[in-house]
């Protein structure tokens, strides 16, 4: 009887060990895929932010300023 109560033990133990095994496996994927969003969010929101008309004028007017230093080589 005190076998088998033995051969429980170490089955459950068993079992709970693969299941917290499972478990940080699981976390850490959850982990990482809140990061990917994390990021994209992050990237949409900029992307955005780009599509709003006075940021549009404003990069265009540094960018131009920028450019035409670069091609008349000052």
């Amino acid at each position: 009887m005190n076998q088998i109560k033995e051969t429980n033990k170490l089955e459950l133990e068993k079992v709970k060990l693969q299941t917290e095994n499972e478990m940080v496996k699981i976390q850490a994927q959850l982990i990482g895929e809140a990061k990917l969003h994390e990021e994209k969010v992050k990237t949409d929101l900029i992307a955005k932010q780009f599509e709003n008309p006075a940021i549009q004028e404003v990069m265009s007017k540094m960018l131009g300023a920028e450019m035409g230093k670069l091609f008349s080589g000052k």
